[in-house]
C-alpha cells in the first residue's frame, strides 16, 4: 500500500512540473482568448493516458504514470474554471467549442492512444 502512494507522488512530481512548464510556454505565445494552454495540454492527456492503459504495466507503474503523472498534468478544475469565465464574459461560442471540444477531442484522443498502443503491444 505505501509502494503505491510512493508511486504516484512521484509520478505527481513530473506531471505538475511538465504542466507548469508547458503552461508557461504555450501562454507566452497565446495570442487567442480561447483558453489554449488548458485544452492543449487535456488533450495531450487523453491521449498519452488512452496509450499507457492499454500497456500490460504492473500496478505500481500503471499508478504511477496514470493517477499521478497525467492525473496532475492534466486539470479538470482548470477547464472548468476557464468554462465559467467565458460564461461570465458573454464568450458563448468560445464556451461551447472549448466545453464541447474538450470532451468529444478528448474521448476521440483516448481512443487514438488504446489504438497506437495495441500496435506496440
Amino acid at each position: 500500500m505505501l509502494i503505491n502512494g510512493i508511486m504516484v507522488a512521484i509520478g505527481a512530481v513530473f506531471g505538475v512540473l511538465g504542466r507548469a512548464t508547458l503552461s508557461k510556454q504555450i501562454d507566452r505565445e497565446k495570442h487567442v482568448p480561447f483558453p489554449i494552454a488548458t485544452f492543449s495540454i487535456n488533450m495531450i492527456g487523453c491521449f498519452v493516458l488512452g496509450f499507457v492503459v492499454a500497456l500490460p504495466l504492473e500496478q505500481h507503474f500503471l499508478l504511477l504514470l496514470t493517477t499521478g503523472l497525467i492525473g496532475t498534468f492534466t486539470t479538470f478544475s482548470t477547464l472548468n474554471a476557464e468554462n465559467m469565465k467565458l460564461l461570465r464574459e458573454k464568450k458563448f461560442a468560445l464556451f461551447l467549442c472549448y466545453a464541447g471540444g474538450t470532451y468529444v477531442f478528448g474521448i476521440l484522443l483516448i481512443y487514438a492512444g488504446l489504438a497506437t498502443a495495441r500496435l506496440f503491444v
